[in-house]
C-alpha cells in the first residue's frame, strides 16, 4: 500500500517498527496460540473449501461474544486498552510542567477579554490586529453548542446535558490531542476517546435503556467528543503551519470556517459514494471481511456492543452490584475474561514502560523505547500488510538519507505526501468505477 508506505517515512523508525512488532505479536503470535488452546475460534466461509476467517466481530447471540470469540475482537480489547492507558500516561507526564506553570491570572476571565499589548518575551509576535478576536470563538462556540445540543435531543434522542456532558469531555479530550500531537506527531484522540463510551455507557445503564438506545446513545455521545477533540488537533496543527508561513490566524480561521462548511457536503458524499460501492462497510458478513477493514470503526462497535450489552449470564449471590473493579465486570459482559486480564496486564505494563522512560532512562535512549500506541494499533488493525509497508518506508528513508542527505531533504516530504494522497485519490477513483459497474470486481 503506497499510502502506508509514505506513512512509514513520515511517522519514523520507532513508530514503524513499533507498529510491526506489535502486529506480529499480536497477529503471528497471540493469535494462533489462542486458536491452538481453544480460547479464539474462526468462521468458515466457504462451503466448498477450507476456508475460514478470524476476524469476525459481530455476533447475532451476544453469548458467542464470550463463548466463541473470533482473535480478531479478542485481540482488540488489550489494543484498546494499551493505547487509552499508554496515552492518558503519556499526556499526564508531559502536562505536569504546564500545570505547575499556571499562574492565578490565568485563570481571570475578565483578562481573556482586556485588550493587551504584545510581550517581547512571547514567542508568538503576531500582531493584534491579525489574531482571531474572543468574540468570534466564543459567540461562535455558544451557537454550535446550541444547534448540538438541538440536533442531538431531535433525531439521535440525546438529551440536553449528556450533549452538553459530551462536549465537555471533547473539550477535555481536545487538550490530550493538541499536546500528544505537539509533542509525538501522533493525535491519540479516537483511542482516548473512549473513554466517552465507557461514561455513557454507565449512564446509558443508569438510565436503564434498552440494548439498541444504549448503543445509540454510547456511540452519538462518543463520537461528538471524540470528533470535537480531533478537530481540535487537526486545527491547531494547521494554525501552527500558518504560523510557520507567516499567515495570519484571522484570514485561517475563515478559511477554516469555509472549508468547514464544504466539508459536510463532501464528507457525506464520500461516505454515500463508498459505501454504495462496497456495502460490506454498513453490512459487514458475519466473516468480517471487507474490502475497507476501517479498524476504528470497528473498534468504537465493539465497545459499544460491550458496554451496552446486558448481563450474559446470571451474577452469583455475593456479587457486589456496585463493582469498583474492571476484572469484577469481566464475566459478565461481551467480553472474555482471558481478553480482560490480558488487556489489564499488557495496559499496565505500557505504562509502566513509560515511567521508566521518562523518569530513569537518558533521553538519547528514548528512541529504543517501543511506542506502546502503535503496538497497540496492531492489536487493532488485522490487516499486517500496513505494517510491513510502514516498516518497508522507514527502511527506505534510513538508506535514502545516508546515500543523499541533500535529495532527502528535498523530496522526502514532497514524496511521501505524494503517496499518502495519490492513494486516496485512486480510492475514490476507485469507487466510483465500482458504483458504475466497471471496476473489474
Amino acid at each position: 500500500t503506497p499510502a502506508f508506505f509514505g506513512a512509514g517515512m513520515l511517522s519514523g523508525a520507532n513508530a514503524s517498527w513499533s507498529f510491526f512488532g506489535g502486529s506480529v505479536l499480536a497477529w503471528g503470535i497471540i493469535s494462533p496460540a489462542l486458536v491452538r488452546t481453544g480460547l479464539a475460534f474462526g468462521t468458515p466461509i466457504s462451503k466448498e473449501f477450507p476456508l475460514v476467517s478470524y476476524q469476525a466481530l459481530s455476533f447475532d447471540d451476544p453469548e458467542l461474544y464470550v463463548t466463541r470469540p473470533s482473535p480478531r475482537y479478542w485481540l482488540l480489547w488489550p489494543g484498546v486498552l494499551i493505547m487509552l492507558l499508554y496515552s492518558f500516561a503519556d499526556v499526564a507526564i508531559t502536562l505536569l510542567p504546564l500545570l505547575t506553570s499556571i499562574n492565578r491570572e490565568s485563570f481571570n476571565i475578565k483578562s481573556w477579554f482586556a485588550r493587551r499589548e504584545l510581550n517581547e518575551e512571547d514567542e508568538d509576535q503576531t500582531p493584534l490586529e491579525d489574531r482571531i478576536p474572543i468574540s468570534w470563538w466564543t459567540i461562535g462556540l455558544f451557537l454550535s453548542t446550541v444547534m448540538s445540543c438541538a440536533i442531538l435531543a431531535k433525531l439521535f434522542h440525546v438529551n440536553v446535558g449528556e450533549g452538553i456532558l459530551a462536549l465537555i469531555l471533547g473539550f477535555i479530550f481536545s487538550f490530550i490531542g493538541v499536546q500528544s500531537s505537539g509533542h509525538t506527531d501522533v493525535n491519540p484522540v479516537s483511542t482516548v476517546a473512549k473513554a466517552s463510551q465507557l461514561v455513557f455507557g454507565g449512564i446509558g445503564k443508569g438510565a436503564h435503556l434498552a440494548e439498541k438506545p444504549g448503543q445509540m446513545l454510547n456511540l452519538t455521545a462518543g463520537v461528538i467528543a471524540a470528533g470535537s477533540a480531533a478537530q481540535a488537533s487537526d486545527m491547531t496543527g494547521d494554525l501552527k503551519t500558518g504560523y510557520l508561513l507567516r499567515a495570519k490566524p484571522r484570514n485561517q480561521f475563515i478559511a477554516q470556517l469555509c472549508g468547514s462548511l464544504v466539508s459536510i457536503f463532501l464528507t457525506v458524499g464520500l461516505f454515500i459514494l463508498f459505501t454504495k460501492a462496497t456495502p460490506c462497510i454498513l453490512y459487514p458478513p458475519e466473516s468480517g471481511e471487507c474490502t475497507y477493514g476501517a479498524p476504528s470503526v470497528a473498534a468504537w462497535a465493539a465497545v459499544a456492543v460491550a458496554v451496552s450489552a446486558p448481563r450474559l449470564r446470571k451474577p452469583p449471590s455475593h456479587y457486589d452490584p456496585n463493582p469498583v473493579s474492571y476484572c469484577a465486570l469481566l464475566a459478565f459482559t461481551a467480553i472474555p475474561a482471558s481478553s480482560g486480564y490480558t488487556a489489564i496486564g499488557l495496559g499496565i505494563f505500557s505504562v509502566l514502560c513509560l515511567v521508566v522512560k521518562h523518569y530513569w532512562l537518558p533521553k538519547k535512549y528514548w528512541k529504543y523505547m517501543p511506542n506502546w500506541n502503535a503496538i497497540g494499533l496492531g492489536f487493532v488493525v488485522p490487516q499486517v500488510y500496513y505494517s510491513i509497508a510502514m516498516v518497508f518506508g522507514t527502511t527506505f528513508n534510513s538508506i535514502w538519507l545516508r546515500s543523499n542527505p541533500a535529495g532527502f531533504d528535498m523530496y522526502m516530504f514532497a514524496v511521501a505526501a505524494g503517496l499518502l494522497a495519490g492513494e486516496g485519490l485512486g480510492g475514490v477513483f476507485q469507487a466510483l468505477l465500482a458504483v458504475a459497474g466497471v471496476d473489474g470486481g
